[in-house]
């Protein structure tokens, strides 16, 4: 799927092959109806989508991909690959839905024109077709807790809390805010 149709025929003679390329915008297509089986996503995404395209892949689609791997802007990869203490609702939204794996730290000599950012690679494996409705809850409940991300989360969550309710949304793992909802 290709947005800009100029890049079209750039995209058929990368790939060496007769590919089937889309022109349309990706937060618009409904990535399981476009592969019968079983697929991957493989993409250089611009910063401004990359959150709502994995939220659409990760929740919405009727069947997941089962990996996913992009090419980001560092920072966005960082958040991703965070830890327990600096987990944010991006992380727990890849984390909660698959294995995460930083591949690579992509120069900037490898663009033309070479970006004023840094960039790398992150990929998301063992990704379940569909998602589980505990998954779903937690995002849910999380979405709900990072709203005020400063407060603790007896505040804004309330009892949902737990045993976590003097602990700010950020302090705590993947499986503590699975723990939540199980």
């Amino acid at each position: 799927i290709e947005r800009d149709a100029r890049l079209l025929p750039l995209c058929a003679a990368w790939c060496g092959r007769t590919p089937t390329i889309q022109c349309a915008d990706a937060l618009h297509v409904s990535f399981s109806t476009l592969a019968t089986g079983a697929y991957r996503i493989v993409a250089n995404l611009p910063y401004d989508i990359t959150t709502p395209i994995l939220w659409k892949l990760l929740t919405e689609e009727a069947r997941r991909p089962t990996t996913i791997t992009f090419l980001l802007q560092k920072e966005v990869v960082d958040r991703i690959c965070a830890k327990k203490g600096e987990t944010n609702l991006l992380a727990l939204l890849c984390q909660g839905a698959g294995e995460v794996v930083r591949v690579c730290a992509v120069p900037k000599n490898a663009f033309l024109p070479p970006p004023r950012v840094e960039s790398a690679v992150v990929s998301i494996k063992n990704i379940a077709v569909t998602p589980s409705a505990e998954y779903l809850a937690m995002l849910a409940l999380a979405k709900q807790a990072f709203a005020a991300p400063r407060k603790k989360m007896k505040s804004t969550i309330g009892q949902r809390a737990g045993e976590f309710g003097d602990r700010r949304p950020e302090e705590l793992s993947v499986e503590e805010w699975m723990s939540l909802v199980t």
